[in-house]
């Protein structure tokens, strides 16, 4: 009878516990931003990582982000940077600068009056770096080809140009994913590796940073530490220089080939407004 009462007992314990749902910890909210969160970690990088980041409060929750389908910008608001007093500022940095001026430019074939003119067109030579969290300005585009982002897209772009097709809105949201997505990849790996404050990171609303405002990838992959202090910092003049040179090194650059100069500057700003605005400052310069 005890044996009988016991075992009915323990039964009954163990229906208790079956019946009792299990309490597992919730997944973070991150607050729209699922999408982006699988993709790093498909691509890499640990879950609990990316979601706490997205997660955190300083993290923009996600929303609806307009493109353009063809962007242009026009040569006038570059104008200002053609006025004697900001082409003045450039020749004085190229003097107080010189010595990394003329190793880059022995270093990289990059004539210096190029390298200024990026740089004053850019910050002005470090004085306007930008002041935007770049992991939110480049989660938002890395994150532009969601679904309900492509029909707020289609549906403006469609309002004002019946023409327009749905293709086209996905090709354009395809290209900033597929140009964008890398870069927020590398500046979780940047912000790994030197053990700093991801959100800490600013620059400009286009995500951004430094002296010559370069993109994370590009920092990885084209940055030089020129004052050899162990860490390539783009909030140094030394190494702004040297890691803009490179970059136009690097991506086709070639002294005596006047083709490859436009094109290289390209790559560093995909306008042709741009292009010539640096070209301008650079013969002005001289």
């Amino acid at each position: 009878m005890r044996i009988t009462r016991t075992v009915g007992i323990i039964s009954l314990m163990m229906l208790t516990f079956w019946a009792t749902p299990m309490k597992l910890s919730a997944a973070p909210d991150v607050r729209g931003w699922d999408r982006l969160v699988d993709k790093l970690v498909e691509h890499g990088l640990e879950r609990d990582h990316v979601e706490t980041i997205f997660s955190d409060p300083k993290m923009p929750a996600y929303e609806l982000v307009a493109f353009q389908l063809k962007p242009a910008e026009p040569s006038r608001i570059y104008s200002y940077f053609f006025k004697p007093r900001t082409i003045a500022l450039a020749k004085t940095e190229l003097q107080n600068y010189a010595e990394w001026f003329q190793s880059a430019e022995e270093t990289y074939e990059v004539p210096r009056e190029v390298i200024a003119g990026i740089l004053l067109i850019e910050t002005q030579f470090g004085r306007i770096t930008g002041k935007r969290m770049v992991l939110g300005r480049l989660s938002r585009l890395a994150n532009i080809g969601q679904a309900d982002n492509i029909n707020f897209n289609f549906k403006r772009h469609h309002a004002n140009n019946k023409k327009v097709k749905r293709e086209e809105v996905e090709a354009r949201a395809q290209y900033l994913e597929d140009l964008f997505f890398p870069e927020v990849k590398a500046l979780f790996e940047i912000a790994e590796e030197r053990a700093i404050d991801i959100f800490g990171i600013v620059g400009s609303s286009a995500g951004a940073f430094g002296i010559p405002q370069f993109l994370p990838y590009s920092m990885q992959r084209f940055g030089v530490d020129a004052n050899q202090n162990g860490q390539v910092s783009l909030f140094e003049m030394p190494d702004a220089i040297h890691s803009t040179a490179n970059f136009l090194k690097q991506h086709g650059w070639v002294t005596k080939t006047k083709k490859t100069h436009k094109k290289a500057i390209y790559f560093y700003n995909r306008s042709d407004a741009y292009v010539n605005a640096v070209l301008t400052v650079a013969s002005k310069v001289k």
